[in-house]
């Protein structure tokens, strides 16, 4: 779990909700569109769960390496004006 705490905080101080979780997983929000987003993500390579929740994906913690992929993608992401925060 000291993964998913690792990305819930750069992601937090980025400007997204995090509701509390407990698991391995963790919902990523408050996104204008996720649709969108995911599939901006899915382009990069990266697959979210939709889990029927408007403004919010999930996301699974994995190992370090994929991790900092994700965490690199959403920096890109966010600097190309393809995920929007409410």
């Amino acid at each position: 779990l000291l993964e998913r705490d690792r990305m819930v905080t750069a992601l937090q101080l980025a400007g997204f909700d995090m509701p509390h979780s407990d698991t391995s997983f963790f919902l990523l929000g408050k996104l204008d569109d996720a649709h969108a987003v995911w599939e901006a993500y899915a382009n990069a390579g990266i697959f979210l769960g939709d889990v029927g929740l408007s403004h919010y994906l999930r996301v699974s913690a994995g190992l370090p390496h994929e991790n900092d992929q994700f965490l690199e993608a959403t920096s890109n992401l966010l600097d190309l004006g393809k995920i929007a925060i409410g």
